[in-house]
């Protein structure tokens, strides 16, 4: 269960906010870029964990996927600004709440798994929890704007629209 929920708020904390350079790129026909990302992002991945097995064992997967989506997370945050004219200064307080929500719902999950056994739900029950508690989280603190939507996926509207009513309203 602990790699059901470090796995399932690694992939929410450093692959949600990068999606954009990811459309971006697929849009402007420069896949090559996205496949860099990708790259390093599974070299960082192998070399952590051929590094650590041996000295951490099986927790070792848990550190080098989430070096790796941290290092896929660096690398779309520099491609953000550089095509995109995104700030990591101006976006630091929303980067806060995203590392605050994580510490959060690890909390909460680890508290549920002290009363529930470990098994088979642990693949529903966490990942369910999760997903469920950051809608709640990107509605309450406001963390996506209609303004994102537009700029996002504004030419998919089916998309923007089901966005909107997820996570906005």
């Amino acid at each position: 269960s602990t790699f059901v929920i470090i796995l399932t708020i690694t992939v929410l904390l450093f692959s949600t906010p990068i999606l954009p350079i990811y459309q971006y790129f697929a849009a402007k026909n420069m896949a090559g870029k996205n496949i860099l990302i990708q790259f390093f992002s599974v070299v960082v991945n192998i070399f952590v964990f051929f590094a650590l097995y041996k000295v951490i064992g099986l927790y070792t997967i848990l550190i080098s996927n989430t070096l790796a989506f941290l290092t896929s997370y660096l690398i779309g945050n520099y491609y953000q600004y550089r095509y995109l004219g995104v700030k990591f200064r101006v976006e630091w307080p929303y980067h806060l709440k995203l590392i605050a929500f994580g510490i959060a719902c690890s909390t909460i999950c680890w508290s549920i798994r002290y009363f529930i056994p470990v098994g088979l739900w642990d693949l529903i029950i966490y990942p369910t929890l999760v997903v469920v508690s950051f809608i709640f989280y990107v509605r309450g603190l406001k963390l996506i704007s209609d303004q994102d939507l537009e700029q996002y996926v504004g030419t998919i509207p089916l998309l923007k629209n089901g966005l909107a009513r997820i996570l906005i309203t």
